[in-house]
């Protein structure tokens, strides 16, 4: 199915509502401040104040009094609380309008292709790991497709072999 086989599925008197409302660029990748430690930051729900109820990647790191900083530094954040079921409340510090400023953010290139994955590797207890989603990958006449890689600066395996998760 495709969108050009749209009018097939429409009947006399279907209506089609389209929307063209904006998103909101919800899904933040920075750093702990001042560890440089990375952070992913998903806001879920405005409670007003500049606070936000958020998902956070590493949970376990990331406790009240934790210091955010996004991009350029132009976004701060600090979390101010943790939620029954884990979520964490996050107060963010920005100047002007927070939309602008997160649209800002997402239009720095590589920050929107990024995301963290959660890993496990030999004596390692676990991590996280910056993946790159690619539009495309070959590797000599193989050709991928769309994927998602991420590099490890530690062995993944026993034997040592592998460096690299890569997933679609």
């Amino acid at each position: 199915m495709h969108f050009f086989d749209l009018p097939t599925l429409l009947g006399p008197g279907d209506c089609l509502v389209l929307n063209d409302s904006r998103v909101l660029p919800a899904r933040l990748l920075g750093h702990r401040e001042p560890t440089g430690g990375a952070v992913e930051v998903l806001l879920l729900i405005d409670r007003g104040d500049k606070v936000w109820e958020c998902l956070v990647r590493p949970g376990r790191k990331l406790k009240p009094g934790t210091r955010l900083s996004f991009g350029d530094g132009s976004l701060k954040a600090e979390v101010v609380e943790v939620c029954e079921g884990g979520n964490r409340l996050v107060r963010f510090e920005y100047e002007g309008i927070f939309l602008e400023t997160l649209e800002r953010l997402g239009r720095q290139g590589w920050q929107g292709r990024c995301r963290l994955l959660p890993y496990q590797a030999v004596g390692v207890e676990c991590g996280m790991l910056l993946a790159l989603r690619l539009d495309g990958a070959r590797v000599g006449t193989e050709d991928y497709g769309k994927l998602l890689l991420a590099l490890s600066p530690t062995r993944l395996t026993d034997g040592g072999g592998y460096h690299a998760l890569i997933g679609t």
